[in-house]
């Protein structure tokens, strides 16, 4: 596995073929080498992106269901919904980040700072299953992907 990361399954995979991009689409897996290096990393921001993109695409995004895609991925009704009801309001261009002190930041500059905040960790930090959900798991920035997220746009004001 990766250090200080948990995955599930008792497997021991060496790191170079579990990121090979290779060995991914022969297995049937939805990883991605989003940055051209040769590997399709978890750890690496561009591939995780382009491996979602690949996961939400193959599961109804492509066809532009993306309540389905959404609903693969978490299989929450209130999750999906939540979900569907910010790309509405991205997607009209009607969105205003609320600040949690109070006022509301602007999107694109709530943005940039939540992905300054996020970058400085990547690579330093294990992801965690349902990490971050506790003040000792986020002084010690142990994150999953959704509290990671929440984490970074919280340090941003929003």
């Amino acid at each position: 596995g990766y250090p200080g990361g948990t995955r599930l399954g008792n497997a021991n995979i060496p790191k170079d073929i579990l990121e090979s991009p290779t060995a991914i689409k022969k297995y049937g897996g939805f990883g991605i080498d989003g940055d051209g290096d040769g590997k399709a990393d978890p750890w690496n921001v561009t591939d995780a992106m382009y491996s979602t993109a690949n996961y939400l695409a193959a599961n109804g995004g492509a066809s532009g269901n993306y309540q389905k895609a959404v609903f693969a991925y978490n299989r929450a009704t209130w999750y999906v919904s939540r979900v569907m009801g910010f790309m509405d309001a991205y997607s009209s261009g009607s969105v205003e980040a609320v600040s949690t002190k109070g006022g509301s930041a602007k999107g694109s500059a709530a943005i940039e700072k939540a992905i300054q905040v996020g970058s400085s960790i990547v690579g330093k930090s294990p992801y965690v299953w349902g990490g971050g959900r506790n003040q000792s798991d986020i002084a010690a920035r142990k994150f999953d992907c959704s509290s990671y997220v929440r984490w970074a746009y919280s340090s941003a004001g929003v």
